[in-house]
């Protein structure tokens, strides 16, 4: 079964091509407005939908869900919401309100389709259910046909690799989080930046999709994945990156306590400490029967042919 997380990229890289992967939203014209920003419409209701995507006249409240039950009232709440609403509250570009539709989609795993369609019932919403390799809907139609021939037709390459367009969110273990905050201190480190934040990094990390992740109000996730890095900043300050890394004092920022030696032969032995370093750091956050990914800060025999090459992000 696959985490919430992991669905949330699957839908995403439906609309950021990724090799491997189905890209129904981006072939069909679908933008994406919106991930995991609160919406707070005219009549004090709240919601923040895991993605907003629109096409032409049909704008999609796409909810990810990682088990087989619905949230309190959120589909009555997302059911309630209009095209005026998004026009003037959630600023989307609908020009004309009278033909333009709101519908509810919601992604889960395969296995949870059949008892998340059935807790919908007769009320406005498509499941569709992932198995890993393929979709398949239920519920209401989708009001794009296309959009639905184009899932229920769409594959996933057996070779594909795993998505990382949203790296971490704030169910993510600690080694998971560390795991791609380490290489972008690094690669300021290497490139002789000064200070940095937890905006900062999270703007590296979650770069594909960052603008769509701005707050606009309480109940957004952005808050919760700044405070994941600030924590994850926080320790490694104070661990095994201490001698590389400080808070500013009264500061919510980081500077760095030393440069990269100059020298090509101490320099590559700077990078090799801190891949050192980084290796006991997810060592020392490693849940119990999980293996440690270590982030790849260089590749093999790269410092000693090239010290000076940015560590590969990728």
């Amino acid at each position: 079964m696959l985490r919430h997380l992991d669905l949330l990229n699957v839908f995403l890289a439906l609309r950021f091509k990724q090799p491997g992967y189905p890209d129904c939203l981006s072939r069909l014209g679908y933008l994406v407005h919106s991930i995991g920003v609160t919406i707070l419409l005219g009549d004090g209701t709240r919601l923040a939908p895991d993605v907003v995507a629109q096409a032409h006249n049909l704008t999609l409240l796409t909810e990810v869900k990682g088990g087989k039950e619905l949230e309190g009232d959120q589909l009555a709440r997302m059911n309630r919401v209009t095209p005026a609403d998004l026009r003037e509250f959630a600023y989307l570009p609908i020009h004309d309100v009278s033909v333009h539709v709101v519908h509810v989609l919601y992604v889960c795993n395969e296995e949870s389709r059949e008892a998340l369609t059935a807790g919908i019932g007769v009320r406005r919403a498509t499941v569709a259910g992932f198995d890993g390799k393929r979709f398949r809907l239920s519920g209401t139609p989708l009001p794009d046909a296309a959009l639905a021939r184009c899932l229920e037709e769409a594959r996933v390459n057996e070779m594909a690799s795993p998505l990382t367009i949203v790296p971490f969110d704030d169910k993510s273990p600690e080694e998971e989080v560390a795991a791609f905050v380490v290489p972008e201190i690094i690669a300021g480190l290497v490139a002789g930046a000064g200070t940095f934040g937890p905006a900062d990094i999270l703007a590296s990390t979650h770069g594909v999709v960052h603008q769509l992740t701005q707050s606009t109000g309480s109940g957004s996730e952005r808050p919760a994945l700044l405070k994941r890095v600030k924590t994850t900043l926080e320790r490694l300050a104070t661990a095994e990156l201490a001698e590389w890394i400080e808070r500013v004092p009264k500061q919510p920022t980081y500077r760095f306590k030393q440069d990269l030696a100059l020298d090509p032969a101490r320099r590559t032995r700077d990078l090799q400490r801190l891949r050192a370093a980084t290796a006991r750091y997810l060592g020392s956050q490693q849940q119990p029967g999980t293996p440690v990914q270590l982030p790849l800060l260089f590749g093999a025999g790269e410092a000693e042919d090239d010290p000076d090459r940015k560590p590969d992000l990728e």
